[in-house]
């Protein structure tokens, strides 16, 4: 559906719609949080691979539902990011892939922080971090290349089309912009189920939510999506496995203040600048 930067963004006015329209949207989040733990569960007890298990599960649970949400439930009058367009030049999108980066940084001091503020939780963060490198760091060549496909392809694509795709566009005709935007992270946040990480992921995934409807598509955070994956999770990994690093959570309070005070800045600047960015793109052309 064709539209211009002001219907996708929707800034100004309060909804029409009572609340209970959202009922939808959230009925199709905890039917996906159903599946998506039904579906670990079997993976696990039938003995699947990890890797398998996890493109099987973005692909059938978390994309597979939203599209039938969006084909069969969803209300009419739902105008929905474009996947047929960018929606931003090349300068925005770079500022967007360097912005998702740096709050994956952030997010590394804000996780840091919750460990140290609630030290019960390290077995919890030890166990994350294990399934994580079992996940990207296993012998065989082949299945890292697969848990790469799993992480950096597939979990980009398939989440963003359901909460920045589907969610999101169905949030906006109750919410207002910004309430919009903190409950599609906060949702994205609670869904890894992963305390340690919620406040980190609810940020980026808020960031995703706000360049979505800045730019009326769903291609600016599908590759930041994929590149904070890529950087953060893939790359990283490897190095600390490498250079057999400890985590700065690990080194006390220095690092992570550290970590806030270099990329705190550096991260909301770079949000700024890229919702600008996309901001003057669109002044200078409609969205089609």
């Amino acid at each position: 559906m064709s539209t211009n930067s002001s219907q996708s963004d929707r800034p100004a006015g309060p909804p029409s719609l009572p609340p209970q329209a959202m009922a939808r949207p959230l009925i199709l989040y905890l039917v996906v949080i159903f599946f998506f733990i039904l579906f670990q569960v079997g993976m696990v007890a039938s003995g699947i691979d990890v890797r398998v298990g996890t493109i099987a599960t973005q692909v059938f649970v978390i994309l597979g539902l939203a599209l039938v949400y969006r084909k069969h439930f969803s209300q009419s009058d739902t105008i929905w990011p474009s996947l047929k367009r960018l929606g931003m030049s090349p300068l925005a999108l770079i500022v967007v892939l360097l912005a998702s980066v740096s709050i994956g940084f952030l997010g590394m001091a804000l996780n840091g922080m919750t460990l140290q503020l609630f030290p019960g939780l390290e077995s919890l963060a030890e166990s994350y971090q294990e399934g994580l490198q079992d996940l990207l760091l296993p012998e065989s060549l082949g299945l890292q290349i697969l848990g790469i496909i799993g992480v950096a392809v597939a979990a980009p694509f398939c989440e963003e089309v359901l909460f920045r795709g589907t969610l999101l566009p169905e949030q906006r005709r109750v919410q207002m912009a910004a309430g919009a935007i903190v409950l599609n992270g906060a949702l994205f946040g609670a869904i890894h189920f992963n305390p340690i990480g919620f406040l980190s992921l609810s940020l980026i995934g808020a960031y995703w939510a706000h360049v979505t409807l800045r730019s009326g598509s769903i291609w600016g955070a599908i590759l930041g999506h994929a590149a904070l994956n890529l950087v953060n999770g893939v790359i990283l990994l490897r190095l600390l496995s490498d250079l057999e690093m400890t985590a700065p959570d690990e080194l006390g309070w220095l690092p992570i203040i550290g970590g806030l005070v270099v990329f705190l800045p550096i991260a909301v600047g770079l949000w700024w600048l890229s919702i600008w960015l996309i901001g003057g793109h669109h002044s200078k052309r409609e969205i089609s």
